[in-house]
């Protein structure tokens, strides 16, 4: 077969009650220990830094205007997967540049590095409106 290759793909788990888009959504709050809302100030391509499966990595700096959850304030650097199979969020983040609208996001704290967080599509996370 001419073109094949390894498949990825981003998997979530949920419990078995939560069959909605909405029960996850209040899942994944209840389960959160950091989460903030704020205003994406840059997206850049992650120099020097692959995601799950070597796949490219997205940075980003986010501004907190709010602590939903947690204690996460000022400004913060956050990375993230490129595309969908690596449960990245880069999208999101783009999308809240171009249309200028706050993001909420659950923060996973990434170890030894104050102030840099792991964002990605299996946690709770929203594009605010105005």
């Amino acid at each position: 077969m001419a073109g094949t290759h390894e498949a990825h793909a981003c998997s979530c788990s949920w419990p078995p009650e939560a069959e909605t888009v909405e029960a996850r959504q209040t899942w994944r709050l209840d389960q959160a220990k950091d989460i903030v809302t704020g205003k994406v100030v840059t997206v850049t391509a992650a120099e020097g830094y692959r995601g799950a499966h070597g796949l490219p990595a997205v940075a980003a700096t986010l501004r907190v205007d709010k602590t939903v959850k947690g204690s996460v304030k000022g400004a913060i650097k956050l990375q993230t997967g490129f595309n969908g199979e690596d449960c990245g969020l880069a999208e999101l983040l783009m999308n809240a540049v171009a249309n200028d609208l706050p993001v909420t996001l659950e923060l996973a704290r990434i170890r030894k590095a104050p102030n840099q967080f792991w964002v990605h599509s299996c946690a709770f996370h929203r594009l605010e409106t105005r």
